[in-house]
């Protein structure tokens, strides 16, 4: 997993003006989310990395797809709705929530609550 990753970074890196140096991640119920940060003048979220229960190989989520509402790692909350409208190779559509140490997150009609570390 960590050369896909690494591969990922690089494409996001090569295609862009936004250095992927870190990353958060949320697990809970199977899921896992892994976000890489990204700096410019300020950190932002470059990619969002899915891995649905059961699976073990990471989905990369299309950034036309994600819509972050919130980012701010000095008041420590993330906001990110993801929209899939009908392909079944990407997950259904979720949100994640979080405020402090404490996520949710929304998917399949289930709230998935978890602790978030923000240390990265």
């Amino acid at each position: 997993m960590r050369p896909f990753l690494f591969s990922a970074t690089m494409l996001l890196v090569a295609h862009s003006n936004v250095y992927a140096t870190e990353a958060l991640s949320i697990s809970g119920d199977g899921y896992t989310i892994q976000i890489l940060i990204g700096y410019d003048d300020n950190p932002v979220v470059a990619q969002v990395l899915f891995t649905p229960p059961g699976a073990t190989d990471w989905i990369s989520l299309a950034r036309n797809l994600l819509h972050v509402e919130k980012f701010d790692m000095k008041k420590s909350i993330l906001i990110i709705h993801f929209s899939n409208k009908n392909n079944p190779d990407l997950p259904g559509s979720f949100s994640l929530s979080v405020k402090k140490t404490k996520a949710v997150l929304s998917i399949s009609g289930k709230e998935i609550k978890s602790e978030f570390n923000w240390d990265i």
